[in-house]
This record gives structure tokens, C-alpha cells and sequence, in this order.
């Protein structure tokens, strides 16, 4: 199971929350001392509205202590995602770790050189597309899987959305089951867990 249902009446981490709109700021150029002081009023920035569900991202023990709940909006699965076969038969293979034979599509595999497959097999399986995870596809609210990109967050304050998050309660229509939850925990841990490259020396 991908869901829990019926689902808790409180805001856990992954829950899947409808009407709110979710923001996305254009920087053009960095605001400086001329821009703020000399009266230069060219736009700096345009902010693009969007309406989609959302998904919450913020930990489940800190929803209630955060002054801010991070959410992040979800799209459906693009054409970049399902190029490899191995996740055409099932894109929500993005949440796990997948053997390194299977995280390029087959012709990419055949085509790199010995000691690179040497590498990627010693090194074992790994998430594919990192700052990603798939929500499967629900009777009535998702036709298709859909995805969510960790880069795409935002924040909303917590205050606005009642003292027990009353108002995001009422627009919650999906919940993660613990284990999907887990999963996609695990894969956020691993995506800020990153070691540069230039610290790898």
C-alpha cells in the first residue's frame, strides 16, 4: 500500500494537501545598494503563482514546534523520468535504491566504458534522480504518478494555518502509509547527506 486510508486526522510529514498555491520567485538581479536607496524601481523579480497540490515536507515531530511548514508542489511525471524502462514498468522506483545496471537506460549501460561499470557496480545501488520522489497514482485525485522535486520547496507559516494546523487538516486528501514515509524520509536524509566533490579528496 502507498496510502493510508482513511487517513490521520492530524499533519504528518508526506501528507498530500489541495487549494493551496505555491509560489515560485524569479530572481532578474540581485537587489543592491542603488536599488534600494537611489529610488531605481526596475522590476528585480516576478513571483509565479501556481496551483497544484501540494506535499508536506517538513518532519513529522516538528510540525507543530516550526513557525514554518515546508511544502513542496507536485507535478506529473515528465518524459525525462520514464526514458529508462526500468522505471517506464513503475516510476515510483525513483524513491528506492536501484542496482547501478538499471539507473541509465540499457543502450547507456552497454555503452560505458569497462572501467566506469567497474566503478558504478562496486559502488552498489543508488538513488537515481536524487532531489526527486514519485506519489502513485489514486482513483479520483491522480490519473498518472506524480513527482516532486526537493529543490521546489516552500515555506508557509504555521500561524496562518490555525494553532493545531486546523485549516491544512481540512484540505489533506492523501497520506503516505508508514513505510512510504520512511522511504521517502531515507531519501531526503541521503539528498542533503551529499558530500562535494571537491571534499571527496
Amino acid at each position: 500500500m502507498f496510502y493510508k486510508v482513511p487517513f490521520d486526522q492530524i499533519i504528518r510529514q508526506g501528507d498530500i494537501i489541495k487549494g493551496l498555491s505555491s509560489p515560485r520567485i524569479i530572481v532578474y538581479r540581485l537587489l543592491t545598494g542603488k536599488n534600494i536607496f537611489e529610488g531605481d524601481s526596475d522590476p528585480c523579480f516576478s513571483i509565479d503563482m501556481r496551483f497544484n497540490c501540494v506535499v508536506v515536507m517538513t518532519p513529522c515531530c516538528t510540525i507543530q514546534k516550526a513557525d514554518y511548514i515546508s511544502l513542496c508542489p507536485l507535478y506529473p511525471v515528465s518524459n525525462k523520468f520514464i526514458r529508462n524502462p526500468y522505471l517506464v514498468d513503475d516510476s515510483t522506483r525513483i524513491n528506492t535504491i536501484v542496482p547501478p545496471d538499471k539507473c541509465i537506460p540499457p543502450k547507456g549501460w552497454d555503452e560505458l566504458p569497462l572501467e566506469e561499470k567497474r566503478k558504478r557496480i562496486q559502488r552498489g545501488p543508488v538513488f537515481v534522480f536524487q532531489s526527486n520522489f514519485v506519489f502513485k497514482k489514486f482513483e479520483n485525485i491522480f490519473e498518472d504518478n506524480m513527482i516532486i522535486d526537493f529543490n521546489d520547496t516552500f515555506s508557509i507559516r504555521r500561524k496562518d494555518l490555525g494553532n493545531n494546523n486546523e485549516r491544512l487538516l481540512l484540505a489533506k486528501i492523501l497520506q503516505l502509509t508508514d513505510d512510504r514515509r520512511a522511504t521517502l524520509r531515507q531519501k531526503l536524509i541521503k539528498y542533503y547527506d551529499r558530500i562535494p566533490e571537491e571534499e571527496e579528496r
